[in-house]
């Protein structure tokens, strides 16, 4: 379903002298319907490569393949449409927008895909509901606990039933109660949807969770 073909890439320094170079001819095999867990040290560019996977950035050299498809060949317009259509993203922050409601924040990605209709109203709800926040449904996430925020951050990503879930760092702000429950949430969504899901972290426990590890070091693939 997706692979990484020789990915580098390289960032221009602070200096402004030279590049910084993140990724350094990774290659990765991502396999349809597993939960993939990326790991490595600080600065192994572990979120670059995640990044470059959802086509938030574009590699210096390599390609990613969805499908069969080049997306690092993609314009800008056809990778907005892309990850809209195919890609939901959890980050460590959260992201929400505060001045709308949890429900609100959910319906969002919808709405840039297709107009509001009473049927994703509907399936927001439900998500929430099934994340075990039907009581919360109108609170803004000023009001909820991370981990709540959390959950609300993994219902707006699956809100346009994508065939991908990218997750960076998703419990880094989370205790170990509400980790290990955001943990039970996404083995339960890919085995119910049968979800590809590439997440990274830096918990070891949290990785040994996962049916796949790609480890990174120096830039490099080492597993």
């Amino acid at each position: 379903m997706l692979e990484a073909r020789n990915i580098s890439k390289t960032f221009p320094s602070q200096s402004g002298e030279g590049t910084i170079e993140v990724l350094r001819g990774v290659s990765a095999i991502f396999t349809e319907g597993c939960i993939h867990a990326i790991v490595g040290s600080s600065g192994s560019g572990k979120s670059t490569l995640l990044h470059i996977l959802g086509g938030l950035e574009t590699p210096t050299t390599g390609e990613v393949l969805f499908n069969g498809k080049n997306i690092a060949g993609f314009t800008p317009d056809e990778l907005s449409a892309f990850r809209n259509a195919e890609i939901g993203f959890v980050f460590q922050f959260h992201h929400l927008l505060p001045e709308f409601t949890a429900l609100e924040n959910v319906i969002i990605p919808g709405i840039a895909r297709k107009k509001y209709s009473r049927e994703l109203g509907d399936r927001a709800e439900k998500l929430l509901v099934d994340f075990g926040l039907g009581s919360r449904l109108s609170h803004k996430p000023g009001k909820l606990s991370g981990g709540e925020q959390q959950r609300v951050a993994m219902a707006r990503a699956l809100i346009n039933s994508p065939s991908l879930l990218l997750a960076d760092e998703p419990t880094g702000n989370l205790d170990e109660v509400n980790t290990r429950q955001l943990m039970e949430l996404i083995t339960a969504i890919n085995e119910e949807h049968n979800l590809t899901i590439v997440m990274v972290t830096h918990d070891g426990n949290l990785a040994a969770q996962c049916e796949h590890q790609i480890s990174l070091k120096d830039g490099l693939s080492v597993s």
